[in-house]
Protein backbone atom coordinates (compact mmCIF):
# COMPACT_ATOMS: atom_id res chain seq x y z
CA UNK A 1 0.00 0.00 0.00
CA UNK A 2 2.81 2.62 0.86
CA UNK A 3 4.40 1.66 -2.40
CA UNK A 4 0.90 2.37 -4.38
CA UNK A 5 1.27 5.67 -2.17
CA UNK A 6 4.59 6.62 -2.95
CA UNK A 7 4.53 5.70 -6.92
CA UNK A 8 1.20 8.08 -6.96
CA UNK A 9 2.91 11.02 -5.03
CA UNK A 10 5.64 10.82 -7.53
CA UNK A 11 4.14 10.38 -10.36
CA UNK A 12 2.01 13.43 -9.31
CA UNK A 13 5.20 15.22 -8.45
CA UNK A 14 6.24 15.10 -12.21
CA UNK A 15 3.33 16.23 -13.67
CA UNK A 16 3.87 19.35 -11.39
CA UNK A 17 7.09 19.96 -12.53
CA UNK A 18 6.33 19.61 -16.41
CA UNK A 19 7.02 23.08 -17.89
CA UNK A 20 4.20 24.46 -20.10
CA UNK A 21 5.06 24.67 -24.41
CA UNK A 22 5.31 28.45 -25.16
CA UNK A 23 2.17 28.88 -27.68
CA UNK A 24 1.15 31.52 -29.34
CA UNK A 25 -2.26 33.09 -27.71
CA UNK A 26 -4.83 35.49 -29.78
CA UNK A 27 -4.01 39.08 -28.24
CA UNK A 28 -5.29 42.36 -29.34
CA UNK A 29 -2.71 44.94 -29.73
CA UNK A 30 -3.89 46.75 -26.20
CA UNK A 31 -2.63 43.59 -24.65
CA UNK A 32 1.12 44.91 -25.52
CA UNK A 33 0.64 47.90 -23.84
CA UNK A 34 3.99 47.83 -21.11
CA UNK A 35 7.52 47.64 -21.01
CA UNK A 36 9.25 44.83 -22.43
CA UNK A 37 12.73 43.78 -22.18
CA UNK A 38 14.67 42.07 -25.36
CA UNK A 39 15.88 38.41 -24.46
CA UNK A 40 16.51 36.72 -28.01
CA UNK A 41 18.75 37.23 -29.76
CA UNK A 42 20.46 36.96 -26.62
CA UNK A 43 22.98 40.18 -26.13
CA UNK A 44 25.65 42.06 -23.94
CA UNK A 45 23.25 44.98 -24.29
CA UNK A 46 20.16 45.81 -22.70
CA UNK A 47 16.99 47.01 -25.39
CA UNK A 48 14.12 47.69 -23.98
CA UNK A 49 10.23 48.40 -25.95
CA UNK A 50 7.42 50.31 -24.67
CA UNK A 51 4.19 50.64 -25.95
CA UNK A 52 1.79 53.41 -24.69
CA UNK A 53 -1.70 54.07 -24.71
CA UNK A 54 -3.65 54.68 -28.06
CA UNK A 55 -3.21 58.19 -29.58
CA UNK A 56 -4.17 59.83 -32.75
CA UNK A 57 -1.12 57.86 -34.50
CA UNK A 58 -2.31 54.65 -33.18
CA UNK A 59 0.06 53.36 -29.87
CA UNK A 60 2.71 55.14 -28.44
CA UNK A 61 6.14 53.65 -28.84
CA UNK A 62 9.41 54.23 -26.86
CA UNK A 63 12.32 52.15 -25.53
CA UNK A 64 16.16 52.24 -25.14
CA UNK A 65 18.68 50.18 -27.21
CA UNK A 66 22.36 50.08 -26.30
CA UNK A 67 23.19 53.56 -26.56
CA UNK A 68 20.63 55.54 -28.04
CA UNK A 69 16.71 55.74 -26.78
CA UNK A 70 14.22 56.26 -29.55
CA UNK A 71 10.36 56.85 -29.91
CA UNK A 72 7.46 56.67 -32.48
CA UNK A 73 4.30 54.81 -32.96
CA UNK A 74 2.90 51.57 -34.09
CA UNK A 75 0.13 51.82 -36.69
CA UNK A 76 -3.73 50.67 -35.44
CA UNK A 77 -4.10 47.52 -36.95
CA UNK A 78 -7.16 48.17 -37.60
CA UNK A 79 -5.81 50.12 -40.32
CA UNK A 80 -3.51 48.24 -41.89
CA UNK A 81 -4.66 46.23 -45.07
CA UNK A 82 -3.13 43.29 -44.94
CA UNK A 83 -3.47 39.47 -44.95
CA UNK A 84 -1.64 39.18 -41.24
CA UNK A 85 -3.72 37.83 -38.25
CA UNK A 86 -1.97 40.42 -35.85
CA UNK A 87 0.00 43.05 -38.14
CA UNK A 88 2.23 45.15 -36.58
CA UNK A 89 3.53 48.30 -38.06
CA UNK A 90 6.35 51.06 -36.72
CA UNK A 91 5.86 54.40 -38.33
CA UNK A 92 8.00 57.55 -37.56
CA UNK A 93 10.88 56.11 -35.33
CA UNK A 94 13.53 58.52 -34.30
CA UNK A 95 15.92 57.97 -32.48
CA UNK A 96 18.83 60.18 -30.28
CA UNK A 97 21.94 60.39 -32.37
CA UNK A 98 24.86 59.97 -29.33
CA UNK A 99 28.19 57.87 -30.16
CA UNK A 100 29.17 55.04 -28.42
CA UNK A 101 31.36 51.99 -28.72
CA UNK A 102 31.48 50.33 -32.46
CA UNK A 103 30.39 47.45 -31.38
CA UNK A 104 27.47 48.54 -29.69
CA UNK A 105 26.23 50.91 -32.38
CA UNK A 106 26.27 47.87 -34.97
CA UNK A 107 23.99 46.40 -32.66
CA UNK A 108 22.05 49.13 -32.42
CA UNK A 109 21.57 50.08 -36.12
CA UNK A 110 20.71 46.62 -37.05
CA UNK A 111 17.99 46.81 -34.43
CA UNK A 112 16.79 50.01 -35.56
CA UNK A 113 16.40 48.49 -39.09
CA UNK A 114 14.91 45.30 -37.87
CA UNK A 115 12.57 47.16 -35.98
CA UNK A 116 11.52 49.27 -38.47
CA UNK A 117 10.46 45.94 -40.93
CA UNK A 118 8.43 44.34 -38.00
CA UNK A 119 5.61 42.96 -39.73
CA UNK A 120 3.41 41.04 -37.36
CA UNK A 121 3.69 40.22 -33.37
CA UNK A 122 2.48 37.29 -31.37
CA UNK A 123 1.76 37.36 -27.94
CA UNK A 124 3.03 33.85 -25.70
CA UNK A 125 0.74 31.81 -22.79
CA UNK A 126 4.56 32.55 -20.86
CA UNK A 127 4.01 36.74 -21.23
CA UNK A 128 6.12 37.32 -24.03
CA UNK A 129 5.89 39.09 -26.98
CA UNK A 130 7.46 37.85 -30.50
CA UNK A 131 8.17 40.69 -33.14
CA UNK A 132 8.69 39.00 -36.87
CA UNK A 133 10.60 41.47 -39.40
CA UNK A 134 11.56 41.07 -42.78
CA UNK A 135 15.15 41.47 -43.14
CA UNK A 136 18.41 39.68 -44.64
CA UNK A 137 17.78 37.56 -43.33
CA UNK A 138 13.81 37.50 -41.86
CA UNK A 139 13.95 36.88 -38.13
CA UNK A 140 12.00 37.45 -34.69
CA UNK A 141 12.99 39.42 -31.72
CA UNK A 142 11.61 38.32 -28.42
CA UNK A 143 10.72 40.33 -25.74
CA UNK A 144 9.39 39.49 -21.69
CA UNK A 145 7.26 41.75 -19.97
CA UNK A 146 9.06 44.30 -17.25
Amino acid sequence: MIRIIAMIALALASLACETKQEEAVPAYIDSLIGNWQLVEPSSPYVVTLRIGERNERGFALSGSAPVNTYSGSVADPGLIFTSELYPFRVRDLANTEIAGPADAMQFEQSYFVNLRAAYRYELTNQNRLRLYYRGAPDGVYVYERK
